[in-house]
């Protein structure tokens, strides 16, 4: 990987949105890298098997994993980001997911597609610079972390011992050095940080209530975590001092920026009812915080996953308009509260600001989804790649 509401902020949402003109542009202004981006989860359409998983599809493994090359497979020995690249986790019937990279120009022209590892996963972490992942594996008896590396295609697990503690929950330290994961038996839950390669290993306290981490601040000083309860919760944990701060109930982070107020939060929409929730700007050290755009009274605005600009001053978002079907992005500006519909986006389900434009994904059929940018010049969405069974996240890779 702080947030004082106004109930105003509603009704400028709507006038804004009934008098915004089109939009035409994802950037006018000079850009800033990206080094973190933030993970988007998407509902697949009807499934497809790929040929890459069906080919050596963990699912289809009978016998007990023993052996991490049981369950994970890599198909790009030698891989390296070269530019800024997409990493696409593509989901299939099986119940597998593969890594795919998609090379971007910055003109917002795409390479050729690299499938790089497929796996089944209980949960996993990409490496910042997708140098490698982190790999929740079942195994007999408990769940294991096991580490993927792009550049030799190695697979190893985390730690040699066979016995011990479930390990889940993996995060990766800012610098890629390190791996933050929880330890969890029948009487005791712990937070590990190890090295990559296994060694250095410390303990670290965890408040009440911890459930694991989801991810770090932009600094990387904090670990963002969730309450185990009904919608879960933001809170943040200092790494250094083992200090807590609770943000929001019933809320998770939509997109961070580098300058305070930096998180922006999804609050409510749990757990029933119709999709979508209210969007909050937090300052999480000081713990301020105001209502973006508010949910509808009766659900006819609400929103989803979001993403800065790559200066930080605007973000997109996935408005709904009542139903999950009915849903597009709109460009949301929080120091005014005005709002631009960003055309020919229906469907939208996840997206992604970059300097190269806008990323979004959508259903399709018969592939399942559909990943299309709108380039930072401006332009109709254009389809970059299909022929996944389900996109279940996006991440940016720059070397």
């Amino acid at each position: 990987m702080g947030l004082a509401r106004a109930a105003i902020v509603a009704f400028l949402l709507s006038a804004c949105a009934s008098a915004s003109a089109p939009f035409t542009s994802p950037s006018a202004s000079p850009s800033i890298s990206v080094t973190t981006a933030p993970t988007a989860t998407v509902t697949p359409a009807v499934p497809t098997t790929t040929p890459s998983i069906a080919a050596a599809s963990p699912a289809a493994t009978p016998r007990p994993i023993t052996d991490p090359n049981q369950a994970i497979f890599s198909t790009a020995a030698g891989w390296r980001a070269t530019g800024t690249t997409l990493v696409v986790a593509g989901t299939a019937a099986s119940g597998a997911t593969t890594l795919v990279a998609l090379p971007i120009s910055p003109s917002g022209a795409i390479g050729a597609p690299t499938t790089l590892v497929s796996f089944v996963p209980d949960a996993w972490a990409l490496r910042r610079d997708g140098s490698a992942a982190a790999i929740v594996v079942a195994t007999p008896g408990r769940s294991r972390l096991a580490i993927w590396e792009t550049s030799t295609g190695a697979i190893r697990w985390l730690t040699s011992s066979d016995q011990g503690p479930d390990q889940s929950a993996p995060v990766w330290s800012s610098d890629g050095a390190s791996i933050y994961f929880m330890e969890t038996t029948d009487t005791a839950r712990k937070m590990v940080a190890l090295r990559a390669d296994g060694t250095a290993r410390r303990e670290i306290t965890i408040p009440d209530r911890f459930d694991g981490g989801v991810g770090l601040t932009p600094d990387g000083k904090g670990l963002v975590w969730s309450r185990g309860q009904a919608g879960g919760s933001v809170d943040i944990l200092d790494l250094a001092t083992g200090a807590n701060r609770h943000l929001q109930d019933n809320a998770s982070v939509a997109a961070w920026r580098d300058q305070q107020p930096r998180a922006l939060l999804l609050v409510g929409g749990c757990c029933a009812g119709p999709p979508g929730a209210s969007l909050e700007l937090w300052d999480d050290v000081a713990l301020t915080s105001r209502v973006i755009a508010a949910r509808g009274p009766q659900s006819d605005a609400a929103f989803g996953t979001a993403s800065w600009d790559p200066r930080g001053a605007r973000f997109v978002a996935v408005r709904y308009a009542g139903t999950r079907s009915a849903r597009s992005l709109a460009i949301i500006d929080p120091a005014t509260g005005a709002v631009q519909d960003v055309a020919r986006t229906e469907g939208a389900t996840s997206v992604l600001w970059l300097d190269e434009g806008i990323v979004f994904t959508r259903p399709a059929i018969p592939s399942g989804a559909d990943l299309l940018l709108i380039p930072a010049a401006g332009g109709e969405p254009t389809s970059i790649h299909q022929g996944f069974g389900g996109i279940g996240s996006l991440f940016v890779v720059r070397p």
